[in-house]
Order: structure tokens, then C-alpha cells, then sequence
């Protein structure tokens, strides 16, 4: 249980504050792909951040958007989370509110690959379907679903741009939680292997 409450993405009214200092800190940010620990370094070179908080003091907004072992990333004007079971959801992140949802179903893959998504059992000793971090260069939202579910969303609109389905067999027994990665022009995602996609088309 405490896995689970500890992971509840009820965290951007502790995080509010933060996010925005990451957006509108007084240089402009490097132009690199939003991710996992930013570019993946853990490094906000350019961001003022309170060093503290509680419910009312250096909270802008607070949002309740569900529960996730993924982290919530920062991309210009936005916020954006991928939650249980396969919810991504757009925030502004200027004042809270919810831009846009979409739900990664089988539904979005071309009809040959559907019948090959499994459900993963989420919650209790898993990481879920939703534990591994987005990733956007602006214009592109890059999502992995534990389930195999790779996609493309437009990350002003929502909407899908392409998906594929990478069907390999995990390795780990507690699931997937490995975050996309944008590097040298291609998209890489580790189900049981390193898979290298076409970020524009989504081909192997």
C-alpha cells in the first residue's frame, strides 16, 4: 500500500512551484529533449527552485491527475504525466488546468499488431503499465506502455501520430519501467532488448 500512495501523482501540489521555476527561470533552456531527470542528467542548470513548501506556501496550482511510478515532465508552456493504466494527460503549466487526456489503448495500433497487446497486472509488487517517463522535443510527446505500446502523440493536441506495438517478452518480473530516450535523430526504448525507432514514422 505505501508503494502505491507513495507513487500517487497528487505530487504537483508539492511540485507546482518547482515546475514553474524549471519553465520560466530567467534564461532560456537549453533546446534538448524533456525527459526522465530533464535530458536524463538530473541537471536544470537555468532553473530557481524553492527549497521549501507546504499546503499554501510557494504553491501556484495544484492538480490531482492519478497515480504513476512515471515522472511528470516540463516542456515549454506544459506539463505532462503518464498515469495508471495508460492515461497521458496534458497540463498547463501556468495555472493547472487539464489541456488535454488520451488513453493508449489497443485501439491506436495498426489492426495487425492489436491482438498482440497483453494486459499487465497493475499495482501490488508490479511497476504497473505506466512507470516509464515520457519524453518530448516540443512538438512530438514519445510515450511507453509496459504492455509494449509505443506512440507518437502531438503534444499540443494530443493527438496520435503514429504507434507500434514492440513485441518482446519482459525480463524483469516486477515490469517495465525503462524511459524512451531522444538521441542522435532516433527514439530508443529497452523492452528486453534496445529497440532504435524512427521518431517521425516509428519504423524500426
Amino acid at each position: 500500500m505505501n508503494r502505491v500512495l507513495n507513487a500517487r501523482i497528487t505530487m504537483f501540489a508539492a511540485c507546482a512551484a518547482t515546475w514553474l521555476g524549471l519553465l520560466h527561470a530567467g534564461e532560456p533552456a537549453p533546446p534538448k529533449p524533456s525527459g526522465w531527470r530533464n535530458d536524463g542528467s538530473g541537471v536544470y542548470p537555468h532553473a530557481t527552485l524553492p527549497t521549501t513548501w507546504d499546503s499554501k506556501k510557494n504553491i501556484v496550482w495544484s492538480t490531482e491527475i492519478g497515480w504513476s511510478y512515471s515522472s511528470v515532465i516540463a516542456c515549454g508552456e506544459h506539463v505532462y504525466a503518464l498515469t495508471e493504466p495508460n492515461k497521458v494527460m496534458c497540463v498547463n503549466a501556468a495555472d493547472g488546468k487539464i489541456q488535454w487526456t488520451k488513453e493508449l489503448t489497443a485501439d491506436i495500433l495498426p489492426e495487425a499488431q492489436r491482438g498482440n497487446v497483453k494486459d499487465l497486472f497493475q499495482g501490488g509488487e508490479t511497476s504497473g503499465n505506466s512507470a516509464c517517463t515520457p519524453v518530448s522535443d516540443g512538438t512530438s510527446l514519445f510515450v511507453v506502455l509496459g504492455n509494449g505500446i509505443v506512440a507518437c502523440l502531438d503534444a499540443g493536441k494530443g493527438a496520435v501520430k503514429w504507434a507500434q506495438h514492440v513485441d518482446k517478452e519482459p525480463t524483469m518480473s516486477d515490469g517495465r519501467s525503462a524511459s524512451p530516450l531522444l538521441v542522435g535523430g532516433k527514439l530508443l526504448v529497452h523492452m528486453s532488448k534496445l529497440v532504435a525507432l524512427d521518431p517521425a514514422r516509428g519504423k524500426l
